[in-house]
């Protein structure tokens, strides 16, 4: 009898699953009441069995050598990435890691949940801690058994194996098994050299130390390399769900990862809503009896036991615990207090230059791409809200509709050069290249500012602020004395 062959893709699928719900899972049996506990676990536990239980995508990647090689090679290049970005405290890291580090030493050194009494203008408060913690959870743990220093080492591969896989689900997007794909997406990026270079004083353009993507003053779409070097907790898992719910050829657990997605940071999972929904309502069900035939499917088809009650519990209670958040008060839109004029002058630039030559570039290829008005209209929209005291909401929100929109371009670029389109695909690629300026800018950076804290100190020093301004800052905490979460829920 012959021996049956691993499925290679139902393997990397179900990894790819399991890798997403372990921080969730943990969060859940280690941060709430037992009971809770014990429910959430059967909740995530059967949602999950129902994800690994269901058919994979219609395209196979074919594992050969040839397949092997070009694998072993992107991670080759994931692993430089991830290296380059500071993950794992190896290189220079910029300003925003100060606080994650802070955050990732007090999971590892508190009881879960983090309350700490602190003193806020002179009155002692309980503070919880409350903020996009899902990613280091599993690295947590590590630095709670084996030391901080294999907790920080465990980041770096924790992150190395979530982008492989939001790799593996690139190639299965677009049916081919490529290096190039992961490349324009490491160099992807709105033309910020441009901006900078006509609004940004020359100083500031040739400094390494700066940041580009400011260069509007009011709005920011992050790069890919930028999302990864400055806030990776939030953009990276949440590329590897945006690629699921693209992919999903049903509504089965579309809802399920949907819930699963609100820990990792709630502000992407805002930007994945429109996606999700232009996903869900444009099945094309076989049925009889016109369109309440297909209410009728729709209806059996999305009202799922892991939909419903499964994925409806987690992403409730993952907004209850984020509810909490002393910034996710401050509401309201970016042109509160601003001249009218010199916004929309400044936003429409800012507009053309971080997608819309995009779009343009892309329009001939995309006409009848339902996904490609969502992310535009989603890019049109998102600048124009403020949440928080800075300027995160549109950073972070908008990175759902940039991977759609990297996706288009990707593909755009493959079809003008099947079909000899020379003009437009010699456009595209020259908007890539004027475009790496930005995540070339910010590896520059981390290659030139290691070497100087090398020689200026003789060490790669991982910096943190303190945990005091942590758990009293409005961003990363709460107070929890009427919080329903840490009353009710929270151990």
């Amino acid at each position: 009898m012959e021996k049956k062959k691993p499925d290679f893709n139902k393997i990397m699928l179900i990894t790819t699953y399991v890798y997403l719900v372990i921080p969730i899972l943990l969060f859940f049996i280690l941060w709430v009441k037992w009971f809770f506990a014990v429910l959430f676990t059967a909740f995530i536990g059967y949602g999950l069995f129902r994800l690994c239980k269901a058919e994979g995508f219609s395209y196979k990647v074919t594992f050969d050598k040839s397949t092997l090689k070009i694998f072993l090679i992107s991670l080759g290049v994931i692993i430089v990435w991830v290296y380059l970005s500071g993950i794992g405290g190896f290189v220079y890291q910029n300003s925003d890691h100060y606080v994650r580090n802070e955050i990732f030493d007090i999971l590892v050194d508190n009881e879960w949940p983090v309350v700490q009494s602190v003193e806020i203008e002179g009155v002692l408060t309980d503070r919880g801690l409350i903020y996009y913690i899902a990613f280091w959870l599993p690295a947590a743990i590590v630095g709670k058994i084996f030391g901080l220093g294999a907790g920080y080492f465990f980041q770096a591969l924790w992150a190395v194996i979530g982008i492989f896989l939001f790799y593996y689900l690139i190639c299965v997007y677009l049916k081919r098994v490529s290096v190039a794909p992961l490349i324009i997406f490491i160099f992807f990026s709105g033309l910020d050299v441009l901006g900078t270079y006509a609004f940004a004083p020359t100083t500031q353009f040739l400094d390494r130390s700066s940041h580009m993507e400011w260069w509007s003053g009011f709005f920011q779409f992050s790069s890919f390399t930028t999302q990864l070097f400055w806030v990776f907790n939030q953009a990276m898992p949440l590329w590897i769900f945006i690629m699921l719910i693209l992919l999903q050829e049903n509504n089965r657990q579309i809802v399920f990862l949907m819930g699963l997605a609100v820990l990792y940071g709630p502000f992407p999972f805002v930007g994945l809503i429109p996606i999700c929904l232009v996903a869900m309502f444009s099945r094309k069900y076989e049925h009889e009896n016109g369109y309440k035939g297909w209410i009728k499917v729709f209806i059996k088809d999305t009202f799922t036991i892991e939909n419903v009650l499964c994925g409806g519990a987690i992403g409730i209670t993952s907004y209850l615990y984020f509810k909490g958040n002393s910034s996710a008060q401050v509401m309201g839109t970016s042109t509160q207090n601003v001249d009218v004029k010199g916004y929309f002058f400044m936003y429409s630039l800012f507009i053309l230059f971080e997608a819309g030559v995009y779009f343009i570039a892309t329009a001939k290829n995309s006409a009848r791409d339902k996904y490609y008005y969502t992310s535009l209209v989603s890019l049109l929209l998102i600048p124009l809200f403020k949440i928080g005291s800075g300027g995160d909401f549109c950073m972070r929100t908008s990175i759902p509709a940039l991977v759609v929109l990297y996706l288009i371009v990707v593909k755009s670029l493959l079809d003008y050069k099947s079909k000899g389109d020379k003009i437009r695909f010699y456009a595209l690629l020259a908007l890539l290249l004027i475009g790496a300026a930005t995540p070339f800018h910010e590896i520059n950076r981390t290659v030139s500012e290691t070497k100087n804290k090398y020689f200026n100190t003789g060490t790669i020093s991982i910096d943190k602020i303190d945990e005091n301004s942590v758990m009293t800052g409005v961003n990363f905490s709460g107070d929890i004395e009427d919080n329903f979460f840490y009353n009710w829920i929270a151990k």
